[in-house]
């Protein structure tokens, strides 16, 4: 509160502030992902692309495990949830003639449409 007093004016003025909250913009509440879903399944695809051939078979169970775990750190997935989409992966990786499949992306796309819908029940802005 600010007031300002002159002996030539007369009476005081109080002057209020009113506090504004700076809210998200509606587009992006709740959306705490690091990653939109389609993008982390780009990267898996791109890890898959990188073991294609002989190299996969050596490397791809831990290029794609290591890059899955990551991923999965950064979306704070539970522990358990985490190995298994790491295993997933892997294995993913280090299977002959996925290269040309994107099958991450599109598993990374069907989860973000997935994850868009609000949830029975919750009220309609």
């Amino acid at each position: 509160m600010v007031s300002s007093s002159n002996s030539e004016e007369g009476p005081r003025r109080v002057i209020e502030a009113e506090v504004v909250s700076e809210e998200p913009h509606p587009q992006h509440q709740g959306r705490s992902q690091p990653l939109p879903p389609v993008l982390a399944g780009m990267l898996l695809d791109l890890l898959d692309f990188f073991t294609a051939g002989p190299i996969g078979l050596f490397a791809g169970l831990a290029v794609g495990g290591v890059g899955a775990f990551v991923l999965g750190t950064l979306y704070k997935l539970p522990l358990k949830k985490k190995l298994w989409f790491t295993l997933a992966a892997g294995v993913y990786c280090s299977m002959p003639g996925t290269a040309p499949i994107p099958l991450g992306t599109l598993v990374g796309a069907w989860l973000g449409i997935q994850g868009d819908k609000p949830e029975p029940g919750a009220p309609v802005e």
